[in-house]
């Protein structure tokens, strides 16, 4: 059994590698469409206007630059905020923009900044630690799913602030190195 669990370790960690690899040409084909034609593969993406499609949709569109954690799906089935495509919209700004700001491309801080306030969206903090704390498990995720790895939600993208559902949108998230 541990030469098993060896070779299995040892064949998890090559299809990791060959997972960031493709990313990594994914990354680069994009760009190079994106400089070639000077627009963003995500400019002409269809939007849907439910809630039930965003988990495909994230996956089929932002696979390796956006995911959303089985918390987040099962959050999307009882979503009441009524502009999806905000939300929508939220979810390819963190894909895209928000990505950017953090892996340090040309620009993309004021990309971000510029895209926030266009919206008018508020990027904070989502709760201080102390009071994380006080609340349980609700600003943590165990990351990756299935894991014990425990993450703080540390942001959101926030719009209104009034406690009915359909008029304040709240998107909790964190940033993964990988």
């Amino acid at each position: 059994f541990d030469d098993l669990t060896i070779q299995y370790k040892q064949e998890a960690e090559r299809y990791a590698r060959e997972n960031r690899r493709l990313q990594c040409k994914n990354d680069a084909l994009r760009m190079a469409v994106e400089a070639k034609t000077g627009k963003s593969t995500e400019d002409d993406l269809e939007i849907p206007d439910n809630y039930d499609d965003m988990p495909e949709w994230v996956e089929e569109h932002f696979t390796g630059r956006l995911v959303l954690h089985p918390r987040a799906i099962q959050g999307i089935k009882k979503a009441k905020y009524n502009d999806i495509l905000l939300v929508y919209q939220c979810l390819i700004l963190l894909a895209r923009e928000y990505r950017n700001m953090r892996l340090g491309y040309d620009d993309a801080k004021q990309e971000w900044e510029d895209e926030l306030a266009r919206r008018k969206l508020r990027y904070d903090p989502s709760i201080t630690g102390s009071r994380a704390g006080e609340q349980g498990e609700t600003y943590f995720v165990c990351h990756p799913p299935g894991s014990n790895r425990r993450r703080a939600l540390e942001r959101h993208l926030c719009k209104g602030s009034t406690k009915d559902d359909q008029y304040c949108l709240r998107i909790y998230f964190f940033w993964d190195d990988d």
